[in-house]
């Protein structure tokens, strides 16, 4: 993925119109949708851990807190919960 971004990164504004109009844009944008989604689960991560180590919350209330998926929730809260 990183090799992926930093080709687009390097591209002329002609190859990345090409590959816009080729399709292939469309993918890019969908990495790039999912690096931002990525990062945004990173930082919810982080919150999550801190609420953790805090000690003063139950899980409800930190999922309350923490705005994710269900699934993704438990995921992260277990891998955190120590």
């Amino acid at each position: 993925m990183k090799d992926v971004m930093q080709h687009w990164h390097k591209m002329s504004k002609e190859e990345a119109e090409r590959y816009w109009q080729e399709g292939l844009g469309q993918e890019m944008a969908y990495y790039d949708a999912n690096i931002k989604k990525d990062i945004e689960i990173e930082i919810k991560e982080n919150q999550l851990n801190k609420l953790i180590q805090n000690g003063k919350l139950s899980k409800d209330e930190i999922r309350n807190i923490i705005d994710l998926d269900p699934e993704v929730f438990e995921i992260l809260y277990n891998r955190n919960k120590k």
